[in-house]
This record gives C-alpha cells, sequence and structure tokens, in this order.
C-alpha cells in the first residue's frame, strides 16, 4: 500500500463488495463507496501504526500531525485498557442496566481517583528511571 516506503500517506476508495453488502448500504442511507486516507506513523519505539481518517488533504493534515495526535490519543487508549481490565465486562454483579450501572460508575470513580492519587508518584518514578542505564 505505501510502495515502498516512499510516502507515508495514501487516499484509496473503498467500494462494499457483495450484495448484501450494497443492499445493507442502501437501507442504512450509506453510499456504496467511501474515499479515506491511509497514513503511516512511525512511532519511536519502530512499531508502525496505519490510521484510517476522512482527512484527505495531505498538505493542511500532515502524517507529523497524524503522528502528534497519535501520541496524545495513546494515554486515552490505555486507561481505557485500564477500565476494560478492572471492568471484567462478563463479571458484574447483576445482569441488569440497573444493578450493572453502579458496578460500572463505582469503577469509573475509583479509577480516576487512583490515577490522581498516584500521578506524582508515577512522575516521581518515572524520573528516577530516566537516570538508569536499565529501567
Amino acid at each position: 500500500m505505501f510502495k515502498q516506503h516512499v510516502t507515508d500517506s495514501s487516499i484509496v476508495t473503498l467500494k462494499a463488495q457483495g450484495v448484501l453488502r450494497m443492499k445493507k448500504c442502501k437501507a442504512l442511507g450509506l453510499s456504496e463507496k467511501i474515499t479515506v486516507r491511509f497514513v503511516r506513523v512511525i512511532l519511536s519505539t519502530g512499531e508502525i501504526e496505519v490510521l484510517v481518517t476522512s482527512l484527505l488533504d495531505e498538505k493542511k493534515y500532515t502524517t507529523q500531525m497524524f503522528k502528534e495526535l497519535y501520541k496524545r490519543q495513546r494515554g486515552v487508549e490505555c486507561f481505557l485498557g485500564v477500565l476494560k481490565e478492572r471492568l471484567k465486562i462478563d463479571n458484574f454483579t447483576g445482569k441488569t442496566v440497573i444493578s450493572i450501572k453502579p458496578d460500572f460508575f463505582a469503577t469509573i470513580f475509583l479509577t480516576g481517583l487512583e490515577s490522581v492519587l498516584t500521578q506524582t508518584a508515577e512522575s516521581q518514578l518515572f524520573d528516577k528511571s530516566r537516570q538508569n542505564k536499565h529501567r
């Protein structure tokens, strides 16, 4: 897709394949085609992430902008991962909305509280580990 790493961005038109998918698009009032942009972002770890966006203007929305936005989003994704792990979706105390809501909100509250309480300690540990050769 990215032609021997010459480009970090590629604009592609995707089309619904198959009669059923085309009918479903029509029933939902959606177009059978959509033009998107694939943006390749190389992270500081060397990992490659491919992002998909409807922002097609490569001059206005540069690959570097996407890299910066991805870095900022990463913290949110990690937080959501922690929430998913702590919520244990299959392990609520009840099976009705009324019984699940308190579990959900208590988990959100406690996770947020923990973040606030441990923020200082985490930044101190990070600063100390930065001084060590082996983290």
